[in-house]
């Protein structure tokens, strides 16, 4: 198999995360931790606080799915 001599490995091709990107995982982590107080030890209902954060329920999911925080159980969304 041929193998160009200019090729990069990943981890010589993979950028370096811009200032911008920077920001927004602050704001999400920020966000995270907003939701983690939000549900106190009762959890609540994923679409509650999808409301009360101004979030579709699929961007929560996202969230959800990203964080080590909180996790579905059910309907409801609790702390781990």
């Amino acid at each position: 198999m041929y193998v160009p001599e200019d090729t990069a490995s990943v981890e010589e091709a993979a950028p370096e995360p811009t200032p911008a990107e920077l920001d927004i995982q602050s704001q999400i982590a920020k966000l995270e931790q907003k939701i983690y107080e939000f549900l106190g030890e009762d959890g609540k209902f994923g679409n509650m606080v999808a409301e009360h954060f101004g979030l579709s329920n699929l961007a929560l999911k996202s969230l959800v799915k990203r964080s080590n925080k909180y996790t579905y159980k059910g309907l409801k969304l609790v702390r781990k």
